[in-house]
């Protein structure tokens, strides 16, 4: 996948397809496209000469799949033991995408002031 940027890509997609994406991966593909994607942001950042257009655009994909990601989560732990393998790879991935939301949110305020 190009720079994990097909997590956050086609903006105009509705956060339910998206979710959908995330949904998709196993955990350690995940967490490779999530750094994927912390590299393409880091150079979207250094090269973007609009002072962080790019990286708003990023970060609020990315919000949109956490968000998702979240909505997916609540659900199964309706539906099943708290402890269960599902609810727990689901957490796993909830983990990743808010830590690198939170990195992400930082960088821009760092290059761009954002």
């Amino acid at each position: 996948m190009a720079g994990g940027m097909w997590l956050v890509s086609g903006l105009g997609v509705g956060a339910g397809a998206m979710a959908a994406r995330v949904g998709q991966l196993g955990e350690r593909a995940l967490s490779i496209e999530l750094e994927k994607l912390r590299v393409t942001f880091r150079l979207g950042l250094l090269c973007d000469p609009q002072g962080g257009a790019v990286a708003a655009q990023m970060i609020e994909g990315l919000r949109q799949q956490a968000e998702a990601c979240k909505a997916t989560l609540a659900d199964e732990r309706l539906l099943n033991d708290r402890k269960a393998p599902r609810v727990r790879e689901i957490e796993t991935k909830m983990t990743g995408l808010q830590d690198t939301l939170r990195w992400m949110e930082r960088e821009a305020v760092e290059h761009c002031g954002a």
